[in-house]
């Protein structure tokens, strides 16, 4: 016999259980006192969950925290988003800033805004327009950065890697980075590996790649390439290598 799941809607301050629902919906302030496992949640307001949630779909409206992990297959994040856990989703879409503590695998990452990784970040296409900290790896298919702010990761590997300093800031970026930080945009990293590289405004200490550009304001101490180089006159590279 097939499982049969209420639906759990509330607005205003208060604490809930945990448990397994078919809709979670909630406004205000809201405390999820455990784990929930559900078909679809959507958050308004400031929502906190004290253990793992399991969801089909995710919108976060507003400041989340999960002290615990997410599963879920697409989340849309508007806000400030908090995974305490590790982070495993189909697709994110994100407009605001979010914090995992742990690792993060998804199919498609797409960020507008400030994220940050403790762990190491895995995904098919990685498309971040902001200021990006990963503390381990990032590795995905294709990875697109244009850089808004002061950025780093441990490593990037990929297919096809860009990296870009951002147009001027417009809508929720202008808010969010500042001039005097929008100034600082660059990337640091210590290893970039790829098939085809094209990096700007990065500080790397070893570049590695089949087709491999070099553009304005990169500093690499190694570049190592199979096929092809090009670096633009005012980047730095203190070493090249064909291999």
């Amino acid at each position: 016999m097939a499982e049969t799941r209420g639906d759990m809607r509330y607005s205003g301050v208060m604490t809930m259980p945990g448990g397994s629902y078919r809709r979670v919906s909630v406004e205000g302030v809201i405390t999820i006192d455990g784990g929930l496992d559900c078909q679809e949640i959507r958050t308004e307001g400031v929502f906190t969950s004290h253990g793992d949630i399991k969801a089909g779909t995710g919108r976060i409206e507003g400041v989340a925290t999960i002290k615990g992990g997410l599963g879920a297959g697409d989340v849309d994040v508007n806000g400030e988003f908090r995974v305490e856990g590790d982070l495993s989703v189909h697709d994110l879409r994100d407009e605001g800033r979010t914090n995992v503590k742990g690792s993060v695998a998804a199919e498609n990452i797409e960020m507008h805004g400030e994220l940050t990784i403790r762990g190491d970040c895995h995904a098919e296409v990685f498309g971040c327009n902001g200021a990006l900290r990963i503390g381990g790896i990032l590795n995905a298919g294709d990875v697109n950065v244009s850089l808004y702010g002061p950025s780093n990761a441990k490593e990037v590997d990929g297919g096809k890697i860009v990296v870009r300093k951002g147009a001027k800031p417009i809508d929720i970026l202008s808010a969010m980075f500042l001039p005097i930080v929008y100034g600082k945009a660059r990337l640091i990293v210590d290893t970039i590996e790829g098939d085809e590289v094209d990096i700007e405004h990065t500080t790397a200490k070893v570049v590695r790649g089949d087709v491999v550009t070099i553009g304005a304001g990169c500093e690499v101490d190694l570049v190592e390439y199979r096929t092809d180089f090009k670096k633009t006159a005012n980047a730095k590279v203190a070493k090249c290598v064909k291999v």
